[in-house]
This record gives structure tokens, sequence and C-alpha cells, in this order.
């Protein structure tokens, strides 16, 4: 088997595992599993990234850094207490 073809082999396996998991936590999430699963099978990782970034927070605002850090229950506490 060619060098080029074994390559292109491991990188399809590779997005199609891509693809199921974001599927499956699309899901769960209770997303658009089918659309999130095309974005990733025509992007790739690039379509991962975008998932992970705006896709799992369920709209592009609110920031994941804000969930992390849990800045965004300081401020609503914050705002509660006075």
């Amino acid at each position: 088997m060619n060098e080029g073809v074994l390559i292109q082999v491991v990188l399809l396996i590779v997005n199609l595992a891509l693809v199921a998991w974001v599927v499956m936590d699309a899901r769960r999430r209770g997303a658009n599993a089918v659309l999130w699963g095309i974005v990733v099978l025509f992007l790739g990782i690039i379509g991962l990234v975008i998932y992970v970034v705006a896709g799992r927070k369920g709209s592009f605002g609110g920031g994941a850094a804000a969930r992390v850090s849990g800045f965004s229950k300081m401020n609503t506490e914050r705002e509660d207490g006075q």
C-alpha cells in the first residue's frame, strides 16, 4: 500500500471518529447533532474547534472561559446580593 494512501485512510478514520464523538456529545447536550456532525465532517479539525468553542456552550456568546473560571456565576451572585 502506498504511504500516501495509508495516510489518507488514517486521516479518514480519525475524521470519522471525531464526527462520531461530536454527534454523541451533541445529542447528550441537546444540541443539533446532525448539524454539528456535518460541520465536523466537512471542516475536520477546524469544525471540531468550532464545536468545542461554540457548540458545547449552546450559543456563540457567553464564553467557555467564563464557565471555567466561574466568572458568570460570581457576577450573578453579586447582582443578587446587592
